[in-house]
């Protein structure tokens, strides 16, 4: 139930209480943030929201925050490509929607005190890309990266076109996908690939990375673009 438009005052009561108040394993922190969210709404102010369910302000103010995250973070969040609240939050205090997103898609694959890093280093630096930043954090590190860990959302004809194909020929859906790349990019090393709902999750190193992007530019389309056509075709 992630769809609160006809949320109760009691049903989000008790989702936050089952969670926050017992102190239990936070799995889906939109449906918490969305319920802080509508409570507020309801009550007029966080402190009466925070007193109702007797946890701190500081609490409900970040789930507040979580829930005004863009969409295309949150389908990141949905599909477990970010994970928690700590780091969801932290994105939030990005104030530009597709900064925001720029850098969701960056931290994917990063260890969490990694992630922490480039999100503070982004917001102390907007006029870098997100890739500038966090390249600039794991020099600092002392840390060199070999994967580039791209979500690319795939439009729903192409997947049932994919999975068709996949099916008829006797293929893992994933080997299909990294097949096409493969015959289109000619990387120099193994290319990873994974699908997360209609997300897929694509791995290559440095250099294959690079070539993509070239090719995708060479088209005057946007990476995701380039994909979808490349998979459509």
């Amino acid at each position: 139930m992630e769809n609160l438009n006809e949320l109760s005052e009691e049903e989000a009561l008790a989702i936050l209480i089952t969670t926050l108040k017992k102190r239990k394993k936070i799995l889906n922190p939109l449906l918490v943030a969305k319920a802080c969210r509508h409570l507020f709404e309801l009550y007029g102010s966080i402190d009466r929201v925070a007193k109702r369910i007797e946890i701190s302000n500081e609490m409900i103010r970040e789930f507040i925050c979580i829930d005004q995250l863009s969409e295309e973070v949150k389908d990141l969040i949905r599909q477990g490509l970010i994970q928690g609240v700590d780091i969801p939050y932290r994105l939030s205090r990005i104030d530009n929607s597709q900064r925001q997103i720029e850098v969701a898609k960056t931290i994917i694959g990063l260890n969490s005190h990694t992630v922490r890093d480039v999100i503070e280093y982004a917001r102390r630096h907007p006029e870098k890309s997100a890739e500038e930043c966090k390249q600039e954090v794991l020099k600092a590190k002392g840390t060199t990266i070999e994967l580039h860990v791209i979500p690319i959302k795939l439009s729903e004809i192409i997947l049932k076109s994919l999975e068709s194909k996949a099916k008829n020929e006797n293929k893992k859906l994933e080997d299909l996908i990294k097949s096409r790349i493969e015959d289109e990019l000619k990387p120099k090393y193994a290319v990873s690939c994974d699908i997360k709902t209609s997300t897929l999750i694509l791995s290559l190193r440095k250099e294959d990375f690079e070539e993509l992007s070239r090719k995708s530019e060479a088209s005057n389309l946007h990476l995701e673009e380039f994909i979808n056509k490349l998979l459509k075709e």
